[in-house]
């Protein structure tokens, strides 16, 4: 007994082969055994090869009347169609004009198109770049964010809303350091990421366990805990290593904390 291909009704398989076929658009199809090549398989493949037949015959016949001329040559022959149009139609001194605009048109038009694929190419080029500069920035800002929200203990749940957030609040600045990018509503201009992450904790505290929540935690302010001129992370050892290394950054932290720097312990 052979098998077929696919049957109209299941009982229609032969018993034992039942685990084999599969239910497709209301037939059986054998898809158990694997290279297997099905009809729609060979139909497909049938159909991508006389398209591609069809294709290769329309470039065939639209190339036809060139009768084997190489294309660079006809190309040439093209740039100069107006010169030569231009001299047979001469008539002494009066065309000079014209036969000397068309000659120019001729030999600057090979330089022209060299110019266009050019620009095209550099075009193509700087998309590239674009795009590879947009996709490293990303996954520095997310390896970044990961790196310190595993350090903050975040929930493994809410990572993926922490790097959507992260997305429109964080950039790479020109040391390559992930900061919050100006104009972001609600946090720190230019504040590292895990103070970033401090300052989020304060309103997403779902985002952490429990006993975590509402800016709980100490720890120092060098991206690895909450800012140490808030009333709960009150560290003046570390106000003072920030201050030393970034005055524009201390300012900004005490000033989000509710104090200045050298001020008093804000009282929230």
């Amino acid at each position: 007994m052979k098998l077929k291909h696919k049957y109209g009704k299941q009982e229609d398989i032969p018993a034992g082969f039942e685990s084999l076929f599969e239910e497709k658009n209301g037939e059986w199809v054998l898809t158990g055994i694997e290279g297997v090549k099905t009809q729609e398989d060979v139909d497909r493949l049938q159909r991508s090869l006389t398209a591609e037949r069809s294709a290769h015959k329309a470039t065939k016949d639209a190339f036809k009347a060139l009768d084997g001329m190489d294309l660079e040559e006809v190309v040439s022959k093209l740039d100069r169609f107006d010169e030569l149009e231009a001299a047979a139609a001469g008539n002494g001194n009066k065309d000079v004009d014209a036969r000397v605009e068309a000659a120019l048109k001729s030999r600057i038009a090979p330089i022209e198109r060299e110019r266009d694929n050019l620009k095209k190419e550099r075009d193509e080029l700087s998309g590239k770049v674009q795009t590879f500069e947009a996709e490293n920035r990303t996954r520095s800002i997310h390896d970044t964010v990961r790196e310190q929200a595993a350090k903050l203990n975040i929930l493994p749940g809410a990572l993926d809303d922490a790097l959507m957030l992260a997305d429109r609040a964080l950039v790479v600045n020109e040391h390559g350091e992930v900061v919050v990018r100006e104009g972001a509503k609600g946090f720190t201009e230019g504040v590292d990421a895990g103070t970033w992450l401090t300052e989020v904790r304060e309103t997403k505290t779902h985002w952490w366990p429990a006993s975590e929540g509402g800016g709980a935690g100490g720890g120092n302010q060098n991206g690895t805990g909450t800012n140490p001129w808030s009333k709960a992370g009150w560290n003046m050892t570390e106000q003072g290593k920030i201050l030393t290394a970034n005055r524009a950054k201390a300012e900004n932290m005490a000033k989000s904390a509710g104090t200045t720097i050298g001020g008093p312990r804000p009282e929230k």
